[in-house]
């Protein structure tokens, strides 16, 4: 019936306005991907169009949909909507959703911007190294001459594992810093330490296969680009650069090749969004 090319024509129509485009296209629809990019070629703007796909990703953009937020607390929603849940109150999705949220608040203590391959490298292979990222940065702005303070507590572990330097750590902070320079984000980090890691891991397994989906393969280079990569000559954009610069994005879900990872794509585009 037409339904398709009547949307295509639309699509032209909202181009040529010089609008801001995002096609999300769960099958893969070539012909309206070439229609959107001739428009732009047409216009003499062929930089306008640009097209994120999973199934080519040689061809495709690398786009990060953890870049935009207003508050931190936004990206551990984002990635928490993504956990099956049959009940409304899922303690499982809750966790998961703190868990998500200590390691994005530790992030950002330590100015990192979080993306997927970070969040899923700390939820996998523990908090410690954050622990001690976050615990210096933050003593860094807040206790004067903290690190002679802390070498006493960090002296008895001369040699010791990152986990025991963290754990120094975490006793210098409770000791010295907190009963005067309390952080609420860095003792939600500190607690998702602390806790016992063969409950933490039953906690998140509903996590885990989500966090793979979007960081394996090329998909992870993809989701979680590393701008100083010099060797990628792929672009690099997110959701406000798109709307910003009147920018056209087909972006493909691959979903009759793998249902499951273009869902979970589709979703945290639209939560971008």
């Amino acid at each position: 019936s037409g339904k398709t090319r009547l949307f295509d024509v639309l699509i032209n129509q909202a181009i040529l306005r010089n609008e801001a485009v995002i096609i999300i296209d769960p099958k893969g629809d070539k012909e309206m991907q070439e229609n959107a990019r001739r428009t732009c070629e047409a216009m003499g703007c062929p930089e306008r169009f640009v097209s994120f796909h999973p199934a080519f990703p040689e061809q495709s953009i690398r786009i990060d949909p953890l870049r935009n937020y207003t508050r931190v607390t936004e990206i551990a929603s984002r990635i928490a909507a993504l956990i099956p849940s049959e009940a409304g109150a899922d303690p499982f999705k809750s966790f998961g959703w703190q868990a998500l949220n200590n390691i994005a608040q530790g992030l950002s203590l330590t100015y990192q911007r979080p993306n997927l391959k970070l969040l899923r490298r700390f939820l996998e292979g523990g908090a410690a190294g954050l622990v001690i990222q976050a615990l210096s940065a933050y003593c860094e702005r807040h206790v004067e001459g903290w690190e002679g303070d802390a070498l006493p507590y960090l002296e008895r572990v001369p040699n010791g594992s990152r986990e025991k330097r963290a754990q120094a750590f975490m006793r210098y902070y409770y000791d010295r810093v907190q009963p005067e320079h309390p952080s609420t984000e860095l003792e939600g980090l500190l607690n998702m330490f602390k806790h016992d890691a063969t409950h933490f891991g039953k906690m998140v397994a509903s996590l885990l296969p989500i966090m793979n989906m979007l960081t394996s393969g090329e998909l992870g280079e993809l989701l979680s680009p590393d701008p100083t990569d010099s060797d990628d000559p792929r672009l690099i954009t997110d959701s406000a650069k798109i709307i910003n610069n009147a920018m056209v994005a087909y972006i493909g879900l691959d979903s009759l090749t793998d249902n499951m990872v273009a869902s979970a794509i589709g979703s945290i585009f639209l939560s971008d969004l």
